[in-house]
């Protein structure tokens, strides 16, 4: 007989040879997870054909005829092999033959084929608990299951138990994974998906659960012919024409069929498919809707199982769902590939995927009864295309919409610690007490003074354990994305982060926060030297630019930064699905680069080309104090981009300058670190307990750091929380000099402009305008083009922008360049 060649994806062939593995380790008894669409039946074809190849026999036990069918086409088509049908009165059955292929609802009733030396069932979801399951082990095994020559196979898509207390331990040893949906989808295995989520047009609240799922009588008071009536024009307003090809699943047979007559009362040709429909009347209709001259099947517990139609493009959940198995298996059915298929289009009407997650979402996986609650993700609707999408989401990734950036917050927890010690009910709630107030210091970008906040309120000073795990609920897998949170929130309120002084501070306090994780990652490192595994963890803990965390070595132009972020979110869910919590963390992350990339480009190149030229004018002419100043003035993403202009003997006369009066440079690609770890004490402790000493006050005139200048009035209003002190100066002059510039200390922008701020004045607001002044936009280019409004703020953190009052156009934010004064 002439055959067909398979091909098999290279998944397939991994769990192919995983289960071989398996049985080649003594085990008898194998649970493979394959998604919908993954091809279960091929990859239970190849494995029939491989026993059957070295003389062996094997039985194939299904529970729907559809799969009896496919079964055969398979073997006979790819490997020439003609099996055995135990099936009701469809065929006669030959016990002769190497293969049986087998109904459970038959062979129960049926003398068991002899000598099987494997045994596949197919569904094991739901087929290891037929009674017939337990029987053919017993069977086969001689009552000792683990010690049988036969061996046992299970496949499932779907290998999870409505009630918690069930699992398949007692049935199988190991279980054998495929790749999730979602990684199916990125290796084009399976169809993209998108999702339509609707809620609150049932009423939850009259549903009841029993065995872990909701009972039709319940479902039938919520399931009615006016939801049909709702779920029809709701799926109309996106599929005006019927383009798609629907599957509809309901909780009960007469929902089913009032969907299908409404449905065909509005022009859509439907049928309904029920349990009692005949054989010969489902093939009909299967065949019909595969040519396309019906448009929508409905049904009621039929499709969800062994429906395997490729060319369905529309999903419609008309019911709720409280079972985690049932819904994967009723969403995979419209994954499948084909040449006429872009994509899968979801809808529920019935709030499942906030019970459940998104239909491609991973979940964990385990042959033990799992009693925890399924964590739900978070989702958000696109505002472009409608989409129903996980919540982090930067860019939609049906349309590639782009979000605001979702603000990182650290979020309060119990007071439990790492380690071992147990606090009594008084030290609790200081433990409380200072977590909160360092919380909210982050929240709100502030500085705080953790050492003197404790000392101030409890008369001591804080043990140095009880600094770990303050801000961040991070575990072993996120604590190096909050690590990078917690790097830009203390590089943000420190004024002046790179004097070695801060920068120590800034070290200690992310060693404090992470003393366990970096611990662990230090006593886990495969490194035999102890100098390399210091060298690796100061890797591994220090700052990291945008383009590092989305994969790059250098900094990539805006047009790249999408197909970036989408490639880095990819492999970040393909590593740590199905926890959710992780990927979250992580995209929370990756959303965070996405927006300093922006910020990165959003300076144009002629601002970029005169902050460089200004500064390597000045370094070749030795003013580096000159350079320090005009630095500082500049963004964080502005540093960055001039950084990489610098040739490498201008970076390093600069740096060696820095280094000489005890400071380090802004660096491009990773923060220095200091090799000796300086002890820091609290910044207005000193050992011995009293009470902190007062801000420094202000410079007096004499001290001022630019001649022929009166030095202002302190402001009192800037919060005296941090104060770091300057280092390794050879005159008054320059301490004060430093320490103007030091949160805390006097504001560069209370003094009458500087060389440094004309320098840059002249680049970024050369008209010198201000609040209170009339302008008109200058630039053709944006939408206010010759429009006339009032400055009414300059931008508190970026002094190149402010906002605008015009009076045609509202309110917005312009660049000060992109602007002249009004007539």
């Amino acid at each position: 007989m002439t055959t067909n060649t398979l091909k098999l994806r290279d998944y397939q062939e991994l769990v192919i040879n995983q289960t071989y593995q398996s049985f080649d380790c003594g085990l008898c008894s194998v649970l493979l997870y394959a998604p919908t669409g993954a091809g279960k039946t091929i990859i239970a074809s190849k494995i029939i054909a491989d026993y059957v190849r070295v003389g062996k026999r094997v039985m194939f036990l299904v529970h729907r005829g559809k799969l009896v069918r496919q079964t055969l086409d398979k073997l006979s088509k790819f490997f020439g092999i003609d099996a055995g049908v135990i099936w009701g009165d469809y065929y006669t059955p030959d016990y002769s033959k190497p293969v049986q292929i087998a109904m459970l609802q038959t062979i129960r009733n049926r003398e068991l084929p002899p000598n099987i030396d494997l045994v596949i069932l197919d569904e094991a979801h739901t087929g290891a608990y037929f009674k017939i399951w337990s029987q053919i082990m017993d069977y086969y095994s001689g009552g000792i299951w683990v010690l049988s020559k036969t061996q046992f196979l299970g496949l499932s898509a779907s290998p999870w138990r409505a009630k918690s207390d069930q699992g398949y331990c007692q049935y199988f040893q190991t279980i054998v994974k495929a790749p999730y949906p979602n990684e199916l989808i990125s290796k084009g295995d399976l169809c993209r998906a998108r999702q339509f989520g609707y809620t609150h047009l049932i009423d939850e609240s009259k549903l009841k659960v029993v065995d872990g799922e909701y009972t039709e009588k319940s479902m039938a008071n919520v399931c009615t012919p006016a939801l049909n009536t709702e779920i029809i024009k709701l799926y109309l307003e996106k599929d005006q024409d019927i383009k798609r090809k629907l599957i509809a699943f309901c909780a009960t047979v007469k929902q089913a069929e009032d969907l299908a007559h409404q449905f065909n009362l509005v022009g859509v040709e439907a049928k309904c498919i029920v349990g009692e429909t005949p054989e010969t009347e489902r093939e009909e209709v299967f065949n019909k809707f595969s040519i396309g001259d019906i448009k929508l099947i409905s049904s009621c517990n039929v499709l969800t199982e062994g429906f395997d139609e490729p060319t369905v493009t529309a999903v419609l959940v008309c019911r709720p769902i409280k079972s985690l198995a049932l819904w994967v298996q009723i969403t995979g059915r419209g994954l499948r590939i084909h040449k006429d298929k872009d994509d899968c289009w979801f809808f529920d009407f019935c709030g499942n995927i906030d019970r459940l997650n998104l239909p491609t979402d991973p979940h964990e996986l385990s042959l033990c009864p799992n009693p925890k609650p399924l964590k739900v993700t978070s989702t958000k609707i696109c505002p472009e295309c409608d989409s129903t999408i996980a919540f982090y989401e930067r860019y939609c990734p049906h349309c590639g919409h782009m979000f605001d950036s979702i603000s990182k917050k650290a979020a309060a927890a119990s007071t439990k610690r790492k380690f071992e010690e147990i606090l009594s009910p008084e030290q609790q709630k200081q433990v409380k007490f200072i977590k909160a107030r360092a919380i909210n210091a982050y929240n709100d970008r502030k500085p705080i003074n953790i050492e003197k906040e404790f000392y101030n309120k409890f008369d001591y000073l804080m043990p140095e354990e009880w600094y770990e795990g303050l801000i961040f609920n991070a575990n072993d897998k996120t604590w190096t994305a909050a690590l990078q949170h917690y790097w830009r929130y203390l590089l943000q309120v420190n004024q002046d982060p790179n004097s070695i002084k801060t920068r120590a501070t800034i070290e200690k306090c992310i060693e404090r926060e992470f003393k366990s994780d970096i611990q662990s990652k230090l006593s886990n490192l495969d490194v035999v030297f102890e100098e390399e595994k210091n060298k690796k963890i100061k890797n591994i803990i220090s700052y990291q630019p945008w383009w590092v965390i989305l994969g790059h070595s250098k900094p990539i132009d805006a047009d790249s930064i999408q197909i970036a972020y989408t490639r880095i979110k990819g492999i970040c869910q393909l590593r740590y699905a199905p926890d959710n919590d992780t990927i979250t963390a992580y995209a929370e992350l990756f959303d965070m680069a996405v927006t300093e990339g922006i910020e990165y480009h959003t300076i144009d190149s002629e601002t970029i080309d005169k902050h460089v030229h200004n500064i390597k004018n000045n370094i070749q002419n030795g003013a580096f104090k000159f350079v320090s100043q005009y630095i500082l003035n500049l963004s964080q993403s502005a540093r960055e981009r001039v950084w990489v202009y610098l040739t490498k003997e201008e970076k390093a006369a600069y740096r060696n300058w820095k280094e000489r009066f005890g400071e380090m440079p802004t660096q491009q690609h990773t923060v220095k670190t200091v090799d000796a770890k300086p002890t820091v004490a609290p910044p207005v402790l000193k050992t011995e307990l009293k009470p902190a000493p007062k801000a420094m006050p202000a410079p007096t005139p004499e001290h001022s750091a630019y001649k022929n200048e009166t030095a202002p009035k302190p402001n009192t209003n800037i919060p005296q929380n941090i104060y770091v002190q300057s280092f390794a100066n050879n005159t008054n002059t320059d301490k004060v000099e430093k320490n103007l510039f030091l949160k805390g200390g006097l504001q560069l922008t209370l003094f009458p402009e500087t060389e440094a701020e004309k320098a840059i004045n002249d680049v970024i607001n050369p008209l010198r305008l201000g609040v209170d002044d009339w302008v008109k936009g200058n630039n053709p280019k944006r939408s206010n083009y010759n429009h006339e409004g009032r400055i009414v703020k300059i931008h508190p953190s970026d002094k190149r922008l402010c906002y605008v009052d015009f009076q045609k156009l509202n309110r917005c934010w312009c660049r000060l360049v992109d602007l002249k004064r009004a007539d």
